[in-house]
């Protein structure tokens, strides 16, 4: 709470509840959610099979470049990257919460992408294709 919205409430408790306040709620619910945690668990899962098997523990400074398709995602190539970045730093304190389906999608192309040619992909975890299936319609 910001120091000008605790000194109107001092001076005026009528503002306490205020008609413009949101009640919090969470953002996913139902089917989404379950979604959600399955997809958090497969990249928890690339997160640490890429690190075991290759020895980089993926950071900030020592992430490769995103090189693959950007299925009309409203962002530049390195905003993939951060964002995938990001929720591998979530994931990694435990904070599910943080990784939406569609970011836990990114991170899982992100991956795809950055995953050496010489080492197999997890048979469980589905891959997502190399390439665009709508750029090459």
């Amino acid at each position: 709470m910001s120091l000008r919205r605790k000194l109107a409430l001092l001076l005026c408790p009528d503002l306490a509840v205020l008609p413009y306040d949101r009640p919090l709620a969470p953002r996913l619910a139902g089917p989404e959610l379950a979604e959600a945690a399955a997809r958090a668990k497969e990249l928890c899962r690339l997160d640490l099979l890429y690190a075991v098997r290759t020895g980089v523990v993926l950071t900030w400074s020592n992430a490769p470049q995103y090189e693959g398709p950007m299925y009309q995602w409203p962002h530049d190539r390195q905003r993939v990257r951060r964002i995938s970045l990001g929720a591998l730093e979530r994931l990694r304190k435990g904070k599910q919460q943080g990784v939406r389906p569609i970011t836990a999608f990114m991170a899982c192309n992100y991956f795809s992408a950055i995953w050496p040619a010489d080492l197999a992909w997890p048979a469980d975890i589905p891959r997502p294709p190399k390439s665009n299936p709508q750029e090459a319609a």
